[in-house]
């Protein structure tokens, strides 16, 4: 099977699983109703948390109270963009209790197992109150089309460069966490950092926060571009550079999986 064979099917084993997972969570009415009232209300706090810094201090040297309020809420649609995709919870809980190995024998891949198995379709409700807060706040701002694009090229990007991200710490971790809570307690840290402009932390920890834990591409990154603060050429070298993360972090959760047995063998 050719690569492109090999990432088609990949793409629609994920997409099929999606599918079934939206399927089962809107048979349960009210918990549907539910959970997209609750999802309200981390946007709700976003806005009024940034209209409480703009009002009792001159805010971030640099940053408009509409940049602050974008950057913000575009974290509260990326967060929950990558449980989307994959729960990290989840899988710490399914490679602890051997679960994992019933999808790992199947024919395909154990990225892709993880992908179509472990994601939570609650996750899009979550983002969609923040996405319309993020375009309100985009609405408010002088914005080029070209920018635009390149911004929901690096937003895309950088979800799948967490999700991925995600995925590798738990193969690392899993033998050290015994809650699924807990380690997504440090994931929601990680996204706290992105809620505001990474370069605030120093030279040091923003490439922490770029190379390391890359929060800062799907959040930091794509707001410089939407604002034009970031040229054509820087963002090529850093849609490489996302990439290139991407295919490190793929490798080594295929290296450490391989090597991966259960409590039964």
């Amino acid at each position: 099977m050719s690569a492109i064979d090999d990432f088609t099917s990949s793409v629609r084993i994920i997409l099929i699983s999606q599918l079934y997972s939206w399927k089962s969570l809107a048979i349960y009415r009210v918990q549907f109703i539910f959970q997209i009232f609750y999802s309200a209300i981390g946007p709700v706090v976003t806005y009024f948390f940034i209209s409480v810094i703009y009002t009792v201090t001159k805010g971030l040297p640099g940053w408009s109270f509409y940049q602050l309020l974008f950057l913000s809420s575009l974290v509260g649609v990326v967060s929950p963009a990558v449980s989307y995709l994959a729960t990290p919870a989840g899988i710490l809980r399914s490679l602890r209790n051997g679960l994992l190995d019933t999808f790992l024998i199947r024919p395909y891949g154990a990225f892709t197992a993880l992908m179509a198995n472990y994601g939570d379709a609650t996750g899009a409700l979550n983002a969609i109150d923040s996405s319309i807060l993020t375009i309100y706040a985009a609405s408010h701002l002088p914005l080029a089309l070209p920018n635009i694009a390149m911004f929901l090229i690096m937003t895309f990007v950088g979800i799948f460069l967490l999700a991925t991200f995600s995925i590798m710490l738990v193969t690392f971790a899993y033998r050290i966490f015994r809650s699924g809570g807990s380690f997504q307690g440090i994931l929601n840290t990680i996204f706290n950092y992105g809620q505001y402009p990474i370069n605030i932390y120093g030279l040091t920890f923003t490439l922490v926060l770029m190379l390391i834990v890359p929060i800062g591409f799907a959040t930091y990154v794509p707001a410089e571009l939407i604002f034009g603060n970031i040229s054509a050429c820087a963002f090529a070298a850093l849609f490489a550079v996302a990439l290139g993360l991407i295919w490190v972090f793929y490798k080594v959760i295929n290296l450490r999986l391989r090597g991966y047995t259960s409590a039964m063998g």
